[in-house]
């Protein structure tokens, strides 16, 4: 067997706004990661890694989302 060359697996990069779709259907009730995990082909612990991310307000915000709204609302009357 030749171990000259050994494979290593490649990462997958996932784009942002994908990250956040999957999180964001994770936040729906009764959501369950694993099927969504496995739906998207990502692995539930990614999942939930992402999900903390997200939490920690560094997967960026979604849109449409209240925590959007908020911010919209509040910088709405101010002139910058």
């Amino acid at each position: 067997m030749d171990t000259s060359h050994p494979t290593q697996r490649k990462r997958q990069s996932w784009p942002l706004a994908e990250k956040r779709r999957i999180v964001a259907a994770t936040l729906v009730p009764d959501a369950s990661v694993a099927q969504i995990a496995r739906a998207n082909g990502v692995n539930a612990n990614q999942v939930f890694a992402w999900r903390r991310l997200h939490r920690d307000g560094k997967l960026g915000l979604f849109q449409g989302t209240i925590r959007s709204f908020l911010i919209y609302s509040v910088l709405e009357g101010v002139s910058l």
